[in-house]
């Protein structure tokens, strides 16, 4: 499905295109994206990847806006859960720092 979101162009010749191809027609080299919404840009073969995750490549797809929006969500909560944890590098290997880490008694 071509995306009204989505600019198509070729970043060797600076050519655009309508249709969604892989390569340029004139310089045979791969073409890139540009997502009008989100403002983020790339090669073709990382399109998919980008769409599925974008709000608004998926808002025109129709089913998944709220799929979408619920993996930012999530993200959102993992980020903050990661931001809470204490860094690799301040755990030490003694045994007061594993029962602050797993909360038992590691000799058990």
């Amino acid at each position: 499905m071509f995306s009204l979101q989505v600019k198509w162009g070729c970043s060797q010749c600076r050519s655009t295109t309508t249709d969604r191809r892989k390569y340029c027609i004139d310089c045979h080299s791969m073409l890139t994206w540009t997502c009008i919404g989100s403002g983020r840009s790339g090669l073709y073969t990382h399109f998919f990847r980008h769409r599925d995750n974008c709000i608004h490549c998926a808002s025109e797809m129709g089913d998944k806006p709220q799929e979408v929006e619920q993996k930012h969500r999530d993200i959102q909560k993992l980020q903050k859960l990661n931001n809470e944890q204490r860094p690799w590098s301040e755990w030490g290997r003694i045994y007061e720092s594993c029962i602050q880490h797993i909360g038992h008694d590691i000799e058990q």
